[in-house]
């Protein structure tokens, strides 16, 4: 088949948008390592190591130059090594970010408290001017001095990212969309429109 100049460039550009719709429909998740804990009181132990990971996902990624803003997640996943509290779970989240130029995370306070229960849980990590802190407390008292409490004082961890697109409709649609231009011209030309 041979698509003459301007139907080729019309095609490439539909192809294109195609991709861009669907990049744009993107959710994205952010990713959390943490360093490991080299503070613990309360007899606590991690076996071998313990640091806080976690993620969170949002319907768009996050823009550039973004200040701290408080941001509410489509779900999210915060672990200290012992436990993982996550959206599903009564927990209750706290979670402000801001961003570089390039949208990537530069300062962060993230705090997940765990259920109200005979043994709670906080999970913290944040890297704000001034204090750069990941930690866990279990217990149902404040402070959350129960039975294990660990921290990272400034160590920060790093951040990732990974954007989810949702390509399969937007490609399909720009398949048929192409499949029909082809049989169209094939047609307009007088062959067979599947050779």
């Amino acid at each position: 088949m041979r698509v003459a100049g301007k139907g080729k460039s019309a095609l490439l550009c539909l192809i294109a948008m195609g991709f861009m719709a669907g990049n744009a429909l993107a959710t994205t998740t952010y990713y959390y390592t943490g360093n490991a804990f080299n503070d613990f009181r309360n007899g606590g132990a991690c076996p071998p190591t313990c640091s806080v990971t976690g993620s969170f996902t949002v319907a768009t990624p996050l823009a550039p130059d973004l200040p701290l803003t408080l941001i509410t997640p489509i779900s999210f996943s915060l672990s200290a090594g012992l436990t993982t509290l996550v959206d599903g779970d009564p927990a209750n989240t706290s979670l402000d970010v801001s961003t570089d130029a390039f949208g990537a995370i530069s300062t962060w306070s993230w705090v997940v408290l765990g259920p109200e229960a005979s043994i709670s849980a906080r999970i913290l990590t944040e890297n704000v001017p001034g204090l750069a802190a990941d930690s866990v407390h279990f217990g149902n008292t404040p402070p959350f001095a129960g039975p294990l409490a660990a921290e990272i004082l400034n160590d920060p961890g790093t951040w990732s990212e990974t954007p989810e697109p949702r390509y399969p409709i937007s490609v399909g649609v720009v398949g048929l969309v192409v499949v029909r231009e082809i049989r169209r011209r094939r047609s307009a030309q007088g062959d067979c429109p599947w050779k």
